[in-house]
């Protein structure tokens, strides 16, 4: 390529190449955050679904744990019933840990998922934040106490 035109030719293509790559890569880390930021929005709509059921199920019954046969504390059946219908991957545990409720989807997971599930929800802080060491642009794991 010693002409001018070869030349010429070999800096458009490379230039092409870069500036599409770069869109690429732009457009890419964009859609990420907006799916993420989509994802975090129906995380916490879920999570004032849930809260708002668990708060009236307590005004209404003064209840909401009773202990099962073996002695386990359990979401009592009437609330348990009124969560199945709430969407996607739903734990309830108690203060300690213990396991209170798990919704069809997340008695669906095998036994690794389901424990890798239980222990992002015990190393989210109250309140739901990231967990520790997770980058920024994951999704949150709500976590509600009361």
């Amino acid at each position: 390529m010693e002409s001018i035109r070869g030349r010429l030719t070999l800096w458009y293509a490379t230039a092409l190449i870069l500036s599409l790559a770069l869109f690429a890569v732009v457009l890419y880390f964009a859609r990420r955050s907006a799916s993420y930021q989509d994802l975090d929005r129906r995380i916490q709509s879920e999570a004032d679904l849930t809260a708002g059921i668990l708060a009236e199920s307590y005004r209404a019954r003064g209840i909401l744990v009773e202990p099962d046969t073996a002695g386990r504390p359990v979401l009592i059946g009437e609330v348990a019933a009124v969560l199945e219908v709430v969407p996607d991957y739903l734990v309830l545990t108690s203060r300690d840990g213990r396991l209170l409720f798990a919704s069809p989807d997340a008695r669906a997971l095998t036994f690794g998922e389901f424990e890798r599930l239980t222990a992002l929800v015990a190393r989210t802080p109250p309140g739901g934040s990231r967990v520790p060491g997770q980058h920024t642009s994951a999704p949150t794991v709500r976590r509600c106490t009361t």
